[in-house]
């Protein structure tokens, strides 16, 4: 956020970039998941999802916590 700031973004724009991205990027993956080849391997999906998952989370706590600032 401090980056943002220092760039002329500003919260606002970062803080609506984050929820954007929170509440959309696992339905996002999952389109994409849906796409892959069946023989794709599952351990790479479960792996590659718990990261967007854990990340997104990142993300909304982020949002969250400059919205209080």
């Amino acid at each position: 956020m401090q980056t943002a700031d220092l760039a002329g973004v500003g919260t606002t724009a970062m803080r609506a970039i984050f929820e954007d991205i929170a509440a959309n990027a696992e339905r996002q993956a999952q389109a994409v998941i849906t796409s892959l080849p069946n023989s794709f391997p599952n351990q790479l999906v479960t792996s590659t999802t718990a990261a967007i998952k854990h990340r997104t989370e990142l993300l909304a706590t982020s949002a969250t916590a400059v919205s209080h600032v």
